[in-house]
Formats: structure tokens, sequence, C-alpha cells
């Protein structure tokens, strides 16, 4: 079971988004700006630790940085 957090304004996601595995570690997080992602974005392990980031501006991706390089 995956559970959810985030925040929906005027029917669009807008604020913290987090995603959680079923033992309440943080699946992936970022934030959205009227239904677009934007700063950036973490993807974590089951265990924790941090797989990718990646940064998006108004819902562009700009870089993504692979931790399992």
């Amino acid at each position: 079971t995956l559970m959810l957090n985030c925040t929906y304004v005027n029917n669009q996601l807008d604020g913290q988004y987090t995603l959680y595995y079923s033992d309440g570690v943080i699946d992936f997080e970022g934030i959205y700006v009227k239904d677009l992602k934007d700063g950036f974005w973490r993807f974590f392990e089951e265990d924790g630790s941090l797989k990718l980031e990646v940064e998006y501006d108004n819902g562009i991706l700009l870089t993504t940085i692979d931790e399992e390089r």
C-alpha cells in the first residue's frame, strides 16, 4: 500500500507532493506549481537512500543526477 500527501488548489496540484512506501519511507517527493513540477524532485530506495534527483523549472526537466553511478 502506498500513501500520498499532496495539495490541490483550483483542481491543480500545487505545493509539496510526497509518495510513501507502505512502511512510511519516502518513495519520492517534490513540488508542484499550478500542476507543473518545479524545483528538485528526489527519488529514494526502499531503504531510504537517495536513488535519483531531478530538477524541473515550470514543468521542464533541467537536470538529472543518478546517485547510483
